[in-house]
This record gives C-alpha cells, structure tokens and sequence, in this order.
C-alpha cells in the first residue's frame, strides 16, 4: 500500500505510533509503472479468473520468529521471513536468515528504514543471506498488486491461496495485534500476509514470538 504524500492535512491527523511498539522501518513507497504485476502470474491469474476461496490460510509452521527490536529493519524481517517459508515448501525445513546482514547490506543502521524495491531485487539477484552460513536463497521474483479498491484485496487472496506469502505494507491501526482495529496511526510497517478470511488477513510479524499468538 501506499501512504497519500500529497494530503499534508489527512497526514497531520494521523496518531503518533504505540510508543511501546518496537521498531518499524518502511521507507515511502510509490506507484511505478514498470512494477511487474501479481496478476501476470500464472498461477495467481488462474485463481483470480475462477476466484479466491472465501478464506485460506498457508500452512506452515514458523522457525524462529524474527526480533527487530527496535531497529528499523521491518522490509529485510519481512524478506527474510517469507525466504524461510519458501525453504519449507522447497526443503522441508524452515531455515533461519540473516536479516540484520540484510539490513545493514541495503544502508540500514539502526533507526531508519531501507528501500522495498531494491530489497527485494537484492534477493533476487544475490539472495537473502542464511543465518550463520555463507549461502543465500533466491528469490525468484517479485511483483505488486494493483493500487485499486476491490482489485487489490482479490489479488492478494488469489497469491495467498497458491501459498505466495505477500509482503504487505500498511499504516497499523493504533489497537494492533491478534485482533487489530481502531483509529490509523502514521507507523508504516512491512508484516508477512500468510493466509485471510472475510473479515481479517493473517500475519506474520517481526517482532517476535511473544507478540499476537506466537508472532
């Protein structure tokens, strides 16, 4: 998602972050026609020409669920998360990855926030980094859903529901964890999109295992 640059007023209005919150980190991101698109994927186009089941969830269980602490890493956490759920499906075994390496490799230190797109093209070009050892896995891709009302949550259900964890950006709600709600805050986070339902997506978050149920 993007945050509206251009409404100064609807930005002043928005509440400051949950002091108690840890670390967040998302850079602005904007619209940009060369995007490759989610719905070009085959095997997301498939589901959305038949449509998405009503709810659906990934199955998998997590490994170690990332601490960002209160760093600005949450797009490298996200990466790192979603390249462990694709070592399940592929090797069978959830394997940890360097996401703090990641972070620093793309100008993190420690407060501030990194840049989505050129994460993600460092993972597909050299790969997110294992933790503890000098291999990375690669990404094979990566594409966005469109920026339209009502397209935009059908894409995302179609990726989930061929187990394509989708790394999602938003402006959490002030009253944020297992069931989340309340007024927007201006926090702009990267949390992991592992399955939905009518009313709710299900997220994986980098703030460890002791938030919501299990992180």
């Amino acid at each position: 998602m993007l945050i509206r640059r251009g409404d100064e007023a609807w930005w002043r209005s928005l509440a400051p972050p949950d002091v108690a919150w840890p670390g967040l980190g998302m850079e602005t991101l904007r619209a940009d026609p060369r995007d490759y698109r989610m719905e070009d994927l085959p095997d997301v186009r498939a589901v959305l020409q038949v449509g998405a089941p009503e709810s659906y969830e990934i199955a998998f269980t997590p490994g170690q669920v990332i601490n960002q602490g209160s760093r600005g890493a949450c797009v490298a956490c996200t990466d790192s998360h979603i390249a462990s759920i694709y070592n399940l499906f592929d090797e069978g075994r959830w394997i940890d990855h360097d996401w703090l390496k990641l972070y620093t490799e793309m100008g993190g230190t420690g407060p501030n926030g990194v840049d989505v797109r050129g994460t993600l093209q460092k993972c597909v070009d050299l790969g997110c980094p294992r933790l503890g050892a000098g291999e990375r896995d690669k990404f094979a891709r990566y594409a966005f859903a469109p920026l339209l009302l009502g397209q935009f949550e059908e894409t995302l259900k179609a990726a989930i529901a061929v187990n394509r964890p989708c790394q999602l950006w938003l402006l959490l709600p002030s009253l944020f964890g297992w069931e989340s709600g309340g007024s927007i805050t201006s926090g702009y986070h990267s949390i992991t999109a592992v399955g939905y339902r009518p009313d709710a997506v299900k997220i994986l978050n980098s703030w460890s295992a002791q938030w919501g149920r299990g992180g």
